[in-house]
């Protein structure tokens, strides 16, 4: 048995940072806080939601070069 893993339990979360549209350090700055608010937790596993990175939009921002490369 893995001595990190008591009983073979993972402790897992979700997590939900508040993003910015198109602004990429922000939202990464948010997310590794989140992140490291996960593992002084103990937490193993944490999942974000989809283009929490470059925020999501139903407009064509997604496309541009400059969101894509900085992302």
């Amino acid at each position: 048995m893995n001595p990190q893993l008591p009983h073979g339990y993972l402790r897992i979360a979700t997590a939900c940072p508040e993003v910015r549209v198109s602004d990429v350090d922000t939202n990464v700055a948010r997310i590794s806080g989140l992140y490291a608010e996960a593992v002084a937790a103990g937490v193993a596993v944490v999942v974000f939601p989809e283009l929490c990175v470059s925020g999501y939009t139903l407009g064509d921002v997604v496309l541009q070069q400059v969101l894509l490369t900085a992302a």
